[in-house]
Order: C-alpha cells, then sequence, then structure tokens
C-alpha cells in the first residue's frame, strides 16, 4: 500500500494506533499555527519573506494536506473499532 500511515501502524497495539493518530494531529496543529503566525492578516506578513521560504512553506502545506485525509480515514477507522470493542466487550 501506498498509505504511509497504515503502513506505520498496521501491526501495532491500539494503544499505540493512538499515540501515532495524535502525532499526526498534532503535527498539523503545528503547521496551521505556523501558517497563521507568518501568513495570515495583512499581506505585510508575506512581503518581504524569500520565495524560497515560501515555496517551501507551500509544499509543506500541499504534503499536509495529503496527510490530512488520510488521517481522518485512520481517525475514523480507529473510532469504529473502539466502538465496536465497547459494544462486543462491554468495556
Amino acid at each position: 500500500t501506498t498509505d504511509k500511515l497504515y503502513s506505520d501502524t498496521r501491526y501495532l497495539h491500539m494503544i499505540s494506533v493512538g499515540k501515532t493518530l495524535q502525532e499526526g494531529a498534532r503535527a498539523q496543529r503545528q503547521l496551521r499555527t505556523d501558517f497563521d503566525t507568518n501568513f495570515s492578516g495583512s499581506t505585510s506578513n508575506i512581503q518581504g519573506r524569500k520565495l524560497a521560504e515560501l515555496r517551501e512553506f507551500v509544499t509543506r502545506m500541499s504534503n499536509q494536506n495529503a496527510k490530512t485525509q488520510t488521517l481522518s480515514t485512520h481517525l475514523e477507522l480507529a473510532y469504529c473499532i473502539k466502538q465496536e470493542l465497547t459494544a462486543t466487550y462491554d468495556m
């Protein structure tokens, strides 16, 4: 599979999967914070930035957008598994 998150979590215990998903969510929040800090608001935040710096950030955003969909899918699957386990084993 080309899904790196799946490859990383395939044989992990659910507790470890949860930690991995949390790390992914934290990375998304950090990228959003970086965006808000560096690029939101007026264009004066962008002026004076080097083109290479802007390009690097756009690349990070593009990569993160792909990861967002994957993370969302895995979070939903983890939730469904937890619900099923709770119902089955009356946790």
